[in-house]
């Protein structure tokens, strides 16, 4: 059978969710989280904070963040997309 890019992308999710990813908060000044995140054009003039709560995955992205998040990828347990 042939696989689709739905079947490919399932096995690399699982994959990275397997690894054990850490991930990590860091609490940096909107300028270094501008730098951190890759966004130079991000308008964080409404926080009035000294710092802004940025959530990174080792190897992956980073962004400003006020939720929960896991403490690493193995924590997610499972995440299948549909065709």
């Amino acid at each position: 059978m042939k696989e689709t890019i739905v079947d490919t992308l399932n096995e690399k999710i699982a994959e990275v969710l397997s690894e054990d990813i850490p991930t990590e908060v860091l609490y940096l000044s909107p300028e270094e989280a501008k730098a951190a995140c890759g966004t130079p054009d991000a308008d964080f003039s409404h926080i009035t904070a000294p710092t802004i709560r940025v959530v990174t995955v080792a190897g992956g992205g980073t962004c400003p963040c006020g939720g929960t998040h896991v403490r690493s990828t193995a924590e997610v347990g499972g995440v299948t997309l549909e065709p």
